[in-house]
């Protein structure tokens, strides 16, 4: 796993929920909400941050439904399904009926890349090297 970069936490809430209207949001507040997640099960990917997020605060997500794609989680946000924690690209959606919110205190989630131990393909190679040009510096 090369992590390449990492991106801004941020609570998706449906439009008129009673903490949208906040700047900031305290993970502990979220405790009795349901929540929409990812289809990545413990230890992978975003889910793992999802996790981590709520544990830190003292408690268990209430995961009410687990979704594939970002775009279907937010969907289910803007209908009053639930809540979701994401990255912050997904806030670039910017669907009717969902309000993104930052954490009170900043959570970062990593952005890698997984390929097979000791071996970089060519274009594995060409795209480390496109993130470094762009700032982006692997670890």
């Amino acid at each position: 796993v090369t992590s390449i970069d990492s991106e801004t936490v941020l609570v998706a809430l449906p439009d008129g929920h009673r903490l949208a209207a906040r700047d900031d949001i305290d993970p502990v507040e979220l405790v009795d909400e349901p929540f929409l997640a990812t289809n990545l099960r413990e230890g992978l990917g975003f889910f793992d941050t999802q996790l981590q997020i709520c544990r830190d605060a003292g408690f268990e997500p209430r995961i009410i439904s687990r979704c594939r794609h970002f775009a279907t989680m937010m969907s289910l946000v803007a209908v009053g399904r639930g809540i979701a924690l994401v990255p912050s690209p997904v806030s670039r959606l910017a669907l009717h009926g969902v309000t993104y919110r930052r954490l009170e205190t900043p959570r970062r989630s990593p952005v890698a890349i997984v390929h097979r131990r000791g071996t970089i393909a060519p274009a594995l190679a060409r795209y480390l090297a496109l993130c470094r040009a762009i700032g982006h510096q692997p670890v």
